[in-house]
């Protein structure tokens, strides 16, 4: 079976940001207005993103990327400010990282 890259983009991207957001919720005790902020979104994703409000395929890409330490990567920039196009990118680059892209085609 085909699989579109967007479709995988449209799990994988989520799921990281998701991951990112959880850790700053926790780690950081961050409020969901500065980590929209630092990542570019709006309050309400991250609202959605903290209280599980997602597929159920990000979500099992989202345990994957828990464990990863480009998570910790990514986490660290956001809260030591660095730019949002920085973050962004790294967030797509983990997000299209062969490996993610690979799991993420196990499951869907």
């Amino acid at each position: 079976m085909y699989t579109n890259c967007n479709e995988i983009f449209r799990i994988t991207i989520p799921a990281v940001r998701i991951a990112v957001a959880k850790s700053l919720n926790k780690k950081y005790n961050m409020n969901q207005s500065d980590i929209a902020r630092r990542l570019g979104t709006t309050q309400a994703a991250i609202s959605k993103y903290l209280s599980g409000e997602y597929s159920e395929n990000i979500a099992k890409v989202e345990r994957i990327v828990e464990g990863e330490s480009a998570l910790k990567e990514i986490t660290t920039m956001v809260v030591s400010k660095k730019d949002k196009k920085g973050i962004t990118r790294s967030i797509d680059r983990f997000a299209s990282s062969g490996y993610l892209v690979k799991e993420t085609l196990k499951i869907i």
